[in-house]
Formats: structure tokens, sequence, C-alpha cells
């Protein structure tokens, strides 16, 4: 995968956390806890889930949200799985 392609789901991610969020985008950075860090609750966090899986085309597992607790590892997921997709 291309840096530019990070980029894009970078900047695609933390514009969707954004919009349903409702907080500053200067407060959406990597490392930023969604839970602690954003204010995500189960509500958003399906919303989320919902709006990354229509902008990404990637269905992800029950399984695999336990494990995504930060904006970084919700790219990281992204770009993982999208590179497996070629």
């Amino acid at each position: 995968m291309s840096r530019t392609d990070r980029t894009f789901i970078e900047k695609r991610v933390k514009q969707i956390l954004f919009e349903i969020l409702d907080i500053d985008l200067k407060e959406i950075t990597n490392d930023a806890v969604l839970i602690d860090d954003l204010g995500m609750d189960s509500f958003t966090s399906i919303e989320v889930r919902f709006e990354i899986e229509n902008n990404f085309g990637k269905q992800i597992p029950v399984s695999e949200l336990t494990k995504i607790k930060s904006v970084g590892d919700i790219i990281e997921y992204i770009t993982s799985h999208m590179s497996k997709k070629r």
C-alpha cells in the first residue's frame, strides 16, 4: 500500500470520527483513545463501524472491534486489510 493510500485512509477515518463525534479535528490524533479521549460510546461505535465499512468496503468482525482502542488502531486495521485485498 502506498503512502498516498495510507494518508487517504487516515484523513477519511478522522473525517468520519469528526462527523459522528462532533469534536474538533485537532483532538482526533492517531494516539487518541476512542472512549477515553474522544468520548465514543456503544451507539457512536456502531455508527463509526457502519461508516468505515461503507467507505472502505471491508466488514469489521465484532471479535476485531475489541482490539481497536485508538484512532491509529482503526487506521492500521483498514490499511492492513486493504493491502490483503489486492
